[in-house]
C-alpha cells in the first residue's frame, strides 16, 4: 500500500480484488465441499438401493424354493396316501380272492377226481382202465355183500313159504335179483360221480368268474390310482408354475421400483447440482459485481482527491492581496527575507 494509492484508488481496487479472489476461493471450496456431499449422499443412496434390492431378490428366491417345497411335500405325501390306498385296496381283494380259492379249491378238486372216475367208467380212459374201474368197484364196496345176503335171506325167506326154497326158481329169482340190485347201486354209483363231477365244475367256473372279476377290479384299481396320480402332478405342475409366476410378477414389481428409486436418486442429484451451480454462479456473479462497484467508487474517490489536490495547488500559488501566494508565505515562514 503506497501513499500515492490512496490518491489514485490502487489501494483500494487492490483490496477489492483480493477481497473478491479470497470469496470466489471461497464459493469454489464451498462448491467442492457440497458437491462432494452431494456425491457421497447419491452413493450412499443408490449403495442402500442395491444393497435392499440384493437382500429382497434373495428373499423371494428363498421364498419361492421354500414355496415349492412345501408344495412339493404336500404332493409327494398325496401320492404316497393313494399309493398305501391302493397296496391297501389291493391286499384286501387278494386277500378275498384267496380266500376264496381255499373254500373251493377243495371242492373243485374232489370234482374234478371224481368227474375223472365218472369218464373211466364209461370207457374214457380205454377199456381197461373201465375194466379195473370196475373191479375197484365191486372190491371196494364193504356193504355189497351185506345188502346182497339180507336180500337173499329175504326171497329165500318167501320161496320157503311156498315150498321152493331149493328149487330152480328160487335160485333164479336171487340170481335176478342179485343184477337188479348190482345195476341199480352201480347205476346210483355214476349218478353221485356225474353230479359230484358237474358240481365240481360249477365249482371251477365260480373260482373262474371271482378271478376274472378280481382282474377287472385290479385292473380299475390301477387306472384309478394312475389318474389320480396323473391328477396331482398336474395339480403340482400347476402349483408350482403359479408360484413360479407369482414370485416373477413380484420380482419385476421390485425390478422396476429399483429402477425408478435409481433414476429418483439421480434426478435429485442433478438437480441439487444445478441448483448448487446456479447458487455459486449467483454469488461469483455478485462478486465480480462488488468489485466493479468498488473499483468503480475508488476511482471516482482517486480522481476527487485529484481535483482536490489540483484546487489546492492552484490556490497555494495563487497570490493573496499582499501579493503573496500562500505557498510563497509558507515559503518565507521557513527561510525568511533571504530569498
Amino acid at each position: 500500500m503506497s501513499l500515492l494509492g490512496l490518491f489514485d484508488g490502487s489501494n483500494a481496487r487492490r483490496a477489492a480484488g483480493y477481497a473478491t479472489g479470497a470469496a470466489n476461493n471461497e464459493l469454489t471450496t464451498g462448491y467442492n465441499n457440497a458437491f462432494g456431499t452431494l456425491a457421497r449422499s447419491r452413493n450412499d443412496q443408490l449403495a442402500a438401493l442395491k444393497s435392499g434390492y440384493s437382500h429382497a431378490m434373495d428373499a423371494m428366491n428363498q421364498g419361492e424354493a421354500t414355496s415349492a417345497g412345501y408344495l412339493n411335500k404336500g404332493y409327494d405325501t398325496a401320492r404316497g396316501d393313494v399309493g398305501a390306498g391302493y397296496d391297501s385296496a389291493k391286499t384286501n381283494v387278494t386277500d378275498y380272492y384267496n380266500r376264496s380259492q381255499n373254500l373251493l379249491n377243495p371242492y373243485i378238486q374232489r370234482g374234478s377226481t371224481l368227474s375223472d372216475l365218472y369218464s373211466t367208467a364209461l370207457g374214457g380212459k380205454g377199456a381197461d382202465a373201465q375194466r379195473q374201474f370196475y373191479s375197484d368197484y365191486a372190491s371196494n364196496d364193504p356193504y355189497r355183500e351185506f345188502r346182497d345176503e339180507q336180500a337173499n335171506r329175504a326171497i329165500m325167506a318167501s320161496m320157503n313159504a311156498r315150498g321152493q326154497s331149493n328149487s330152480g326158481r328160487a335160485n333164479l329169482a336171487v340170481s335176478r335179483a342179485s343184477m337188479e340190485r348190482g345195476s341199480q347201486d352201480l347205476q346210483q354209483y355214476l349218478d353221485r360221480l356225474d353230479r359230484a363231477g358237474q358240481q365240481g365244475g360249477q365249482y371251477a367256473t365260480t373260482l373262474a368268474g371271482l378271478a376274472s372279476q378280481t382282474g377287472q377290479t385290479m385292473g380299475n384299481l390301477e387306472a384309478r390310482r394312475g389318474e389320480t396320480l396323473g391328477n396331482i402332478e398336474t395339480s403340482r405342475g400347476g402349483a408350482l408354475a403359479q408360484n413360479t409366476g407369482n414370485y416373477a410378477t413380484q420380482r419385476g414389481q421390485y425390478g422396476y421400483k429399483f429402477g425408478a428409486d435409481q433414476a429418483a436418486a439421480h434426478q435429485g442429484y442433478g438437480q441439487s447440482q444445478a441448483a448448487l451451480d446456479y447458487q455459486v454462479g449467483q454469488g461469483r456473479a455478485g462478486n465480480h459485481i462488488g468489485y466493479g462497484n468498488a473499483v468503480a467508487a475508488a476511482n471516482t474517490g482517486a480522481a476527487n482527491n485529484l481535483i482536490g489536490l489540483g484546487s489546492a495547488l492552484i490556490s497555494g500559488f495563487t497570490p493573496g492581496k499582499s501579493g503573496i501566494s500562500p505557498v510563497g508565505n509558507l515559503v518565507r515562514t521557513f527561510y525568511g527575507n533571504a530569498i
